[in-house]
């Protein structure tokens, strides 16, 4: 494995970040495909909209890399927003690595940009996965401001159509 180092830390994440791309944009592509054939089952003339799903799959997860730094300024403002707001919390590094909460809400920033962007199926598997996990639900439809937090998490849910603004706990 590559040392990480000042000199080429650059390059590491560059390099992180084509492999990302190219794996989200396979895995969008499947659930592109999925939504079409499945509009276009039994439909004449449907292949050509599937044969789209590749390049199109592309552009949405060129768009989600290209929103990873504001996600990324997001979920600095929840972590702070936990820490401040649960006495319990030692560090943040304990918010990140064991708060069910947190992570319930890291996974509904991703899956809400995908949701946004028209990303068939992939945000309400990723949503599920985290209610799984975490015993918290959260639509990736939900809206949702800055410096959320969810203590404890277990059992909450929060709707497609809720609207939460900023700074609620």
């Amino acid at each position: 494995p590559l040392e990480v180092t000042e000199e080429n830390v650059s390059f590491y994440v560059g390099e992180k970040l084509v492999r990302l791309r190219e794996k989200l944009a396979h895995e969008i592509e499947q659930c592109l495909c999925h939504a079409a054939e499945a509009e276009t089952a039994g439909a004449p003339g449907g292949q050509g909209e599937i044969d789209d799903c590749s390049s199109h799959a592309k552009k949405l997860a060129t768009m989600l890399v290209e929103r990873l730094p504001v996600l990324r300024g997001m979920l600095l403002d929840d972590m702070q927003a936990a820490y401040d707001g649960d006495p319990a919390a030692q560090s943040l590094d304990e918010i990140v690595l064991s708060y069910p909460g947190f992570l319930a809400v890291v996974v509904y920033r991703i899956a809400h940009e995908l949701f946004e962007m028209g990303v068939p199926l992939m945000p309400r598997i990723m949503s599920e996965w985290a209610h799984e996990r975490t015993g918290c639900d959260i639509h990736p439809g939900a809206r949702i401001g800055r410096r959320f937090f969810i203590d404890h998490a277990t059992g909450t849910v929060v709707g497609e159509t809720s609207v939460i603004g900023d700074g609620v706990k």
